[in-house]
């Protein structure tokens, strides 16, 4: 058993790294008045024990140890954020975590279930990473979350029921996700990432108004449809941003000479892009289809694809 000598510190100290030191106990009992933050990552500590812990304690780094359950007793009130990546921790607890809690880190442990029950509700970043969740659940989930991890894992489907309003970005990276949904999708998302998942068409239809930046890189798009796509978005890879870029001015373009070009206008609002060999990083230049092209180089006088 390794514990943590505390008598070498000062009691004004706040800052304290004692990472990779063989410690098998978490024993805060004489730490530093006043400490703030303390990196423990990289050890050997099998439970959390927060005895002594002093009040001002704001950040705590515990990633990389053999943890196998979050226990929130004791721990001081003003803590802000902990880190528990990479431990053994199955299941999500928040009973007894303090009202102030703002960040927690999860990536790399052994989680199935998403489980909000008794979570602060000032919860702004959460990372679950590499874990084993197979589900979306928001309910119950922190009024104040503003940003989640959730790549590589088993997420099969995109849920938005119940997700809290104010949720910024949501990454959800390396799944096994086949389609876009939006529906239910919070009205002030600025950025979601889908790339690495199995999506073959893109779907537009109630993305936020407001949306930033999606990825979509090292999917299998086939089947590409601009309608209701955002006007602002950030799309990678970046040909398909500049084929949403293309559809915008061109849009533009029709609507200023909307009575003129009307029967253009209402059979192009229709279209999609169809790439029949599979190659998503070619459908610009090679695979707009001949309808298509035939109907923008009437409408703006010149062959888009050129």
């Amino acid at each position: 058993m390794v514990c943590i000598d505390w008598s070498g510190y000062s009691p004004d100290t706040e800052n304290i790294d004692l990472a990779w030191k063989r410690i098998t106990e978490m024993d805060l009992e004489g730490a530093p008045s006043s400490l703030e933050k303390i990196y423990l990552s990289g050890n050997q500590i099998i439970e959390m024990n927060w005895e002594g812990a002093p009040n001002g304690l704001k950040t705590i780094d515990l990633n990389g140890n053999q943890i196998t359950e979050i226990n929130w007793e004791g721990a001081p009130s003003g803590l802000k954020e902990i880190g528990l990546d990479c431990n053994h921790i199955t299941e999500m607890n928040w009973e007894g975590a303090p009202s102030g809690l703002q960040e927690i880190n999860l990536e790399n442990n052994r989680i199935t279930e998403m489980n909000w029950e008794g979570v602060p509700s000032g919860l702004e970043t959460i990372d679950l990473e590499c874990n084993r969740i197979v589900e979306i659940n928001w309910e119950g989930a922190p009024s104040g979350l503003k940003d989640i991890c959730l790549d590589d894992n088993e997420i099969r489907e995109i849920n938005w029921e119940g997700v809290p309003s104010g949720l910024k970005k949501i990454i959800l990276w390396n799944n096994q996700i086949t389609e876009i949904n939006w529906e239910g999708a919070p009205s002030g998302l600025k950025e979601i990432r889908l790339d690495c998942n199995h999506i073959t068409e893109m779907n537009w239809e109630g993305a936020p108004s407001g949306l930033q930046e999606i990825n979509l890189g090292y999917n299998e798009i086939t089947e590409i449809n601009w309608e209701g796509v955002p006007e602002d978005v950030e799309i990678s890879p970046l040909k398909l941003n500049y084929l949403k870029d293309e559809y915008i001015k061109s849009m533009k373009y029709i609507k200023s000479k909307a009575k003129p070009l009307r029967l253009v206008t209402d059979q192009i609002k229709h279209l999609s892009l169809t790439n029949p060999e599979n190659n998503k990083y070619n459908v610009v230049r090679k695979y707009c289809g001949v309808e298509f092209r035939e109907l923008m180089k009437e409408a703006l006088g010149f062959d888009l694809v050129h």
